[in-house]
């Protein structure tokens, strides 16, 4: 490897540069994305080398390069590759870039005016604030008290089948990824709910779009779709492959953007074509204004609780009058009959004294509400004889975790997957699952999860040993015993796994 020194931060960029044969042959820039290195790359760069000049490097924080101390941003990121670029005389170029690495070829590409074209390996072009949720913030936690788990989690994103060589690649790239940056790079994606969707028509260079079909973060719709917003572009799906296609398919990835740079996207389309993709066009663009335009009521109640409108705080006397339990229940919910809230909160009360309790509840809710000035949130709490409801974008904590420990057990899915999922999940049940909160739902909501947690931990521990994963058995119990099904039943089968795997 060879390291510059870059003049913004004094910290090294690890590179590989190839020579091609003739000195005046365009060059072929690869990024990696999050958690990875350049090596992700070995499969295919062959494909490129002698007719193209090679660039290969480690993000900031990856592989080989230095982390960096400064807040981590999208021209902290593009410099890093401009300084490599001015270094090593790179005019015309080809941009190659995976998931995180695309949005930089995507940024680099607007200032750096070589760029011949753009390849987007399952790039994310608008990454929602969910997203986070239901994948990425497990992966945060994971990447410094879990490795093992983290480094699972990549791998069956990554790649489709166990071949050694595959899982080595990805794991020994993931054991030197500096956490920090990591979580850095996560937040920056996710810092403002990351999207390219106003840069997209504005790209000028042939771009192919490419994904695998069993790519389990983003569908291949998805790429398909936001592909009709990029003028000159085309779009491929691989067959049984997940998100690193290069790795599971390394000939098809060479043969096909090969073929792109030989035969770029047409212009001379019938009206009828160019007609039909401004139609889609149009289409996504009207969805996402509407998308980014509506307010999001952000509800925490998993560790500290906090509550937020258009992404500020919205501070009140949330300890009064169980205004904190009313709103995750209309949030849980969404609409809901009188009679079910008086259920829930009043169940043992004297059915004229519940009603009163239930205005003043409300009315002090809405009082809140009132606090922030908005009129759309206040709007947003609707109040009628039979029904109460909560009629805007709700981001619950709850919600997410609720969803995760229905949807997310299924008998099809990896058993490492699952594992990682519920560590997660036991964490995040840990760090205070509806901490400080008291009404006779909660007590049933906490007590059904309880039950959910410990039959998911017999469930998980009982696959593991008919697979003979017994430290992965071992790990589950032993984070898994604030919700084992009894007292005891974490220590009786640690110790009854020991004894077997000492006696076989």
């Amino acid at each position: 490897m060879d390291y510059l020194v870059r003049k913004d931060t004094g910290t090294r960029l690890a590179y590989e540069f190839f020579k091609a044969r003739k000195s005046q042959a365009e060059s072929v820039i690869f990024i990696h994305g999050l958690s990875l290195d350049h090596n992700i790359w070995s499969g295919v760069v062959d494909g490129f080398r002698g007719d193209y000049h090679i660039l290969l490097y480690d993000l900031c924080g990856h592989g080989q390069s230095d982390a960096v101390t400064q807040p981590l941003s999208w021209d902290l990121m593009v410099n890093g590759l401009k300084q490599l670029a001015h270094h090593l005389k790179v005019k015309r170029c080809h941009i190659i870039g995976h998931g995180f690495g695309g949005i930089i070829g995507i940024r680099f590409a607007r200032q750096w005016a070589g760029v011949r074209s753009l390849t987007l390996v399952s790039t994310p072009l608008y990454f929602p604030q969910e997203i986070y949720s239901y994948e990425y913030s497990a992966r945060s936690l994971y990447i410094k008290d879990h490795i093992e788990s983290f480094a699972e989690r990549i791998i069956q994103s990554e790649v489709v089948g166990t071949e050694q060589e595959k899982r080595a690649l990805i794991e020994n790239a993931v054991r030197k990824v500096d956490p920090d940056m990591y979580r850095k790079g996560v937040r920056l994606i996710f810092g403002n709910g990351h999207s390219l969707m106003e840069h997209l028509p504005g790209i000028r260079v042939p771009t192919l779009l490419i994904n695998g079909d069993r790519n389990p973060i983003f569908p291949p719709h998805y790429i398909a779709l936001y592909g009709s917003v990029i003028p000159a572009s085309r779009v491929q799906i691989f067959p049984n492959a997940r998100n690193a296609v290069f790795i599971d398919h390394p000939e098809l990835f060479i043969r096909s953007v090969r073929e792109f740079w030989a035969n770029p996207p047409e212009s001379s389309h019938p009206p009828s074509y160019h007609f039909l993709l401004k139609k889609m066009r149009e289409a996504l663009e009207n969805a996402y204004k509407m998308e980014v335009a509506a307010p999001v009521l952000e509800i925490r109640t998993i560790g500290k609780f906090s509550v937020k409108w258009r992404g500020l705080p919205i501070d009140g006397a949330w300890t009064r009058r169980s205004s904190r339990e009313l709103l995750l229940y209309l949030a849980l919910e969404k609409t809901v009959p009188r009679e079910a809230l008086i259920d829930a909160f009043f169940s043992e009360v004297d059915a004229e004294k519940a009603k009163n309790y239930l205005r003043v509840m409300l009315n002090h809710l809405k009082s809140i509400f009132e606090s922030t000035g908005d009129a759309e949130l206040v709007n947003a709490l609707k109040v009628t004889r039979g029904s109460v409801s909560l009629q805007c974008h709700v981001n619950s904590d709850v919600t997410r975790f609720i969803h995760a420990l229905h949807e997310n057990f299924h008998e099809g899915r990896d058993l490492k997957e699952m594992k990682a999922e519920f560590l997660h999940l036991i964490e995040l049940y840990q760090s205070g699952f509806l901490s400080g909160l008291n009404a006779p739902w909660i007590v049933d909501l906490r007590i059904t999860v309880e039950n959910k947690l410990a039959n998911l931990l017999m469930k998980l521990v009982n696959r593991c040993e008919e697979h003979e994963a017994y430290d992965d058995a071992l790990e589950l119990l032993r984070e898994g015993q604030a919700v084992e099904i009894y007292d005891g039943y974490c220590k009786e089968k640690i110790n009854e796994i020991i004894a077997r795997v000492r006696g076989r």
